[in-house]
């Protein structure tokens, strides 16, 4: 039976404890470019060279996606902005998250995504950018397919990849942005799923991690459907 994870699975209180997991995953991407870096100065060979700014590019494109979700918390936080909720086309928020992530190493297919949501369009494109970044971060090979289907009045984005989630101890956690960054050190999801959970969460969605089978698994986003005329 597929196992989930849903972000509505815990209420989340004040932006202290994401604050702190964003401290502690910038840490490890903020040390991965100075170490590249000083390969790169160090390269005997132009293959070299091009390996290295390649994974530099990745590494910032994930900080990049990271501060744009977090600078969208904080501004909805602090009361300096509120969601635009309108007819937003899955197909263009989906082929411009993909756009923004081109320096990562990984193939993007598009299935049928012929279906509208009521969201703010630089919300889901920031929670879709997030949950593309994470499905890289976890597949062991593959393309990551991204699909929508209609559902009894909403819309579901699968975003699939052939690989597993962290187990069962390790996704619970996903949401939860406090405990992983000072409980014991335990080793953490990274704050994709966080951070997609509650931008969806301001639109009325909602984000599950979904283990299709041993070999596949899914990110699962839901949103209301446009209401008709």
């Amino acid at each position: 039976m597929p196992r989930s994870t849903s972000g509505k699975a815990r209420n989340r209180r004040g932006g202290d404890g994401l604050w702190l997991a964003a401290r502690h995953d910038f840490r490890q991407p903020v040390q991965s470019i100075e170490l590249l870096a000083g390969n790169l100065a160090e390269a005997a060979t132009e293959a070299d060279r091009r390996q290295l700014a390649a994974a530099i590019k990745q590494v910032t494109a994930s900080l990049r996606s990271m501060v744009a979700g977090l600078t969208m918390i904080a501004r909805l936080e602090a009361g300096e902005t509120t969601p635009v909720l309108h007819s937003v086309a899955i197909e263009d928020v989906a082929a411009a998250a993909m756009r923004s992530l081109a320096a990562l190493p990984v193939n993007f297919t598009r299935g049928p995504l012929d279906a509208s949501v009521m969201a703010d369009r630089s919300l889901l494109e920031a929670a879709v950018q997030g949950c593309l970044l994470y499905a890289t971060k976890f597949r062991v090979g593959g393309d990551v397919v991204l699909e929508a289907r209609t559902l009894d009045g909403g819309v579901e984005l699968a975003i699939s990849f052939a690989g597993d989630h962290p187990e069962a101890a390790r996704r619970d956690m996903a949401f939860v942005e406090l405990e992983p960054a000072v409980s014991g050190g335990a080793p953490t999801v990274g704050l994709a799923p966080a951070l997609a959970g509650r931008l969806l969460a301001v639109m009325g969605g909602s984000l599950d991690l979904l283990q299709t089978n041993e070999k596949t698994a899914s990110i699962r986003i839901r949103l209301p459907a446009p209401q008709l005329a």
